[in-house]
Order: C-alpha cells, then structure tokens, then sequence
C-alpha cells in the first residue's frame, strides 16, 4: 500500500503520506482549478452546506484517470481496504470544500449499491484546533437508517445507544480514510481559526452491480417480514 498505515480497524483503515510530493501538488493545483457548487447539507439538521465539484466516475480497474486518482484505485484492492472489491466496482466522486462553521452530522454511506468510501484530504495545513476532524464509531450500521422510521431508529440514535467509543480522525494533509460502507460517521464543526484556509477532500464511493442487487434483496425481506 502506497504510504503508511498508521491505524486499521475492523471497518476503517488511515494511510498517512498517501501520494508522493509531485502527485499531491498536481492533485491540490486540480482540485483548485473545478468549478464548485454551494450544496445545502444532505444530512440537514444544524449542518451548513460546503461546496462541491462535479461528479467524476471511474471503473475499479481505470487506467485514464488522472494521476492521484489512480494511487486511490490501485489501493481498493489491497489487504488494509475494509471491503472485497469486485471486478465489477465503480468509484464516484467529488472534490468538497468545507467553509468555515460547516459540518456534516451523524450518517452511514448505506445503500446504492455501495460497499465503500475514501476520503484524501488535500488541504495544505491543518491544526489541532481547527475542527474539522471525521470521527467513525468502528461498527456494523447497515440496518439504520439516516432518520428514523418505523421499525428502524436513525444513526444518530444508534450512536447515541451504542457501547462503542468513536474515533477521531484528524484531518492531516495528505492523509486517505478507507471506510467500510454502512459504518457510522460525522464530521466535526470547521472552526473560526481555519482562517482563510478550507477544509479539502476528494470523496470517493465505491458501488458494484452485485452490491445493489443484494442491498435490494436484503429491503425485500424486511418489508416479507
């Protein structure tokens, strides 16, 4: 795996060092160059929005894509990926910029046919106090849903009820979250002291045909039920 693993649970792994100092520049110099569109936040609730690129598909085994890209697609492979990647896995993804007193609540990623997600941050600079950090509770959420309904409780309640102690993630410059999908996460408040600097990701989802498939099966059952 390109860099260094610096923590592995059951379904998140941390890569620090990720992409080397060419291919990091290139990736910042690119991700500063796309359009961006102010997005309310899709888990609502206190959340303020963040900018978003557009949308940018690659399949698993993608040979064009541009060069930081393609470091992340050769690692979905690898042993410390929290999930099996099959032949026929997509990754989709943008390039978000979280302003200042932005976050992103409680969520788990489930569903589309996903079986994974990455997050690269491509910022320059980060600080223990300026917010911004992921923070992943290490456990199996699949069967929960965003807001409550009936019969299921939402995330944030599952997290509240859970004997599990989350982890925080710092977000440090060049640093790559691979995240099992269905794994409950959020993301802490972006603070004043950022300054005029943005929090930078490129998010990634990584889907497959067979996942959908199964995903719709498992709905199925527990509607049979």
């Amino acid at each position: 795996m390109s860099g260094d693993v610096v923590y592995k649970g059951s379904r998140f792994s941390v890569v620090d060092n990720f992409l080397d100092a060419p291919t990091l520049a290139a990736a910042r110099d690119w991700a500063r160059s796309l359009e961006m569109e102010f997005r309310p936040s899709v888990i609502g609730g206190a959340d303020n929005g963040s900018w978003r690129s557009a949308n940018f598909s690659h399949a698993s085994d993608s040979e064009d894509a541009v060069p930081h890209i393609g470091s992340v697609l050769a690692e979905l492979t690898r042993d410390e990926t929290p999930w099996m990647v099959r032949s026929d896995a997509r990754a989709s993804s943008a390039v978000w910029r979280y302003p200042k007193g932005s976050s992103l609540g409680w969520h788990n990623d489930w569903g589309g046919g996903r079986v994974g997600e990455f997050v690269l941050f491509l910022h320059p600079e980060w600080r223990p106090d300026w917010g911004g950090e992921l923070v992943v509770l290490d456990e199996p959420a699949e069967h929960v849903s965003l807001t409550a309904k009936a019969g299921s409780i939402s995330v944030e309640e599952y997290v509240l009820g859970s004997k599990g102690m989350p982890t925080m993630v710092a977000p440090k410059p060049n640093r790559i979250v691979f995240l099992q999908a269905g794994t409950p996460h959020t993301v802490k408040r972006v603070e004043a002291s950022w300054g005029e600097h943005e929090r930078l990701t490129h998010t990634g989802f990584v889907s497959s045909r067979e996942a959908i498939n199964r995903q719709r099966m498992d709905r199925l059952m527990r509607v049979v039920d």
